[in-house]
């Protein structure tokens, strides 16, 4: 794998300027991006506290990120909700609003300043922010987990963002109805985990997600414009080769777009363009 190209990253975000026809993304490791349009600025995910157990650094300390509109958390794991960072998100970020799982509403708004803005997020929901409208769907990490009280605990989204739909899927596997969700939008950027899971992880609390044949299988299914892999090259236990993903994609769906993206590298992505222009 690349070695990620983290240097100077806030500052290229902050300073990047995507055409009204574009839309610019960053994969900062594991299941964590970062996408700009041409009115906002969006993290998913982002996991930015250091680890002994990290095989790849964080991408920019939270300080540093005063240049995001948006954040939106798809499940309370630590490498996906990093409550130590929350707050000093919030303070750099002062007018961002954050959308999580109602499940993880309170221990989110415990981290946060008392005046930021947290929308719960259910799995059944959407809200619209200025040019950005934001569809939440459940995701099965192993299992659904639904409760009437909370909705469901692990979510996908989809975000449109000035004519692009970007649909993350948060920790999942493939679950009865998915692919009908997923058909209803205009996929222009499917962003897929490919860790899998067995017995081994299952025992230790680690749950799993799709494999990446099946990552590939919903993507030739989906037909998104751009497919990328993720959730992998983070934990020594918990990784994936995305070559093979790669490989069998290029062999059963040839004719579906895909990027394995190197982390911290710009990418841009055009309207009616699936192939992805790096930039730096």
């Amino acid at each position: 794998m690349t070695k990620p190209t983290f240097e100077d990253l806030p500052a290229r975000i902050r300073n990047a300027h995507p055409p009204d026809d574009g839309l610019l993304f960053w994969w900062l490791g594991q299941h964590s991006w970062a996408f700009k349009s041409a009115s906002a600025t969006l993290g998913i995910d982002l996991y930015l506290s250091p680890s002994p157990k990290r095989l790849m650094p964080p991408a920019f300390r939270p300080e540093e990120a005063d240049f995001f509109d948006l954040f939106l958390c798809s499940h309370e794991h630590s490498d996906h909700l990093d409550l130590p960072v929350l707050g000093a998100l919030a303070e750099a970020s002062p007018k961002a609003a954050f959308l999580v799982p109602r499940a993880a509403a309170e221990s989110t708004r415990r981290r946060l300043p008392a005046d930021t803005r947290v929308i719960e997020m259910d799995g059944r929901n959407s809200i619209a922010l200025d040019r950005t409208r934001c569809v939440s769907i459940p995701a099965a990490h192993e299992l659904l987990d639904v409760s009437p009280q909370y909705g469901s605990r692990f979510l996908g989204y989809l975000v449109y963002a000035d004519g692009f739909c970007i649909y993350h899927s948060g920790d999942t596997c493939i679950y009865e109805g998915l692919l009908t969700r997923l058909q209803q939008h205009p996929v222009d950027l499917a962003l897929l985990p490919i860790n899998g899971r067995d017995a081994v992880r299952l025992r230790r609390g680690c749950l799993g997600n799709m494999t990446w044949q099946e990552a590939v299988d919903l993507a030739g299914l989906l037909r998104p414009g751009l497919v990328c892999p993720a959730h992998y090259a983070m934990f020594a236990n918990n990784t994936e080769n995305p070559a093979r993903f790669a490989e069998y994609l290029s062999v059963k769906f040839p004719n579906q777009a895909q990027l394995t993206p190197d982390a911290g590298r710009t990418y841009l992505l055009r309207r009616g363009c699936p192939a992805p222009v790096p930039l730096d």
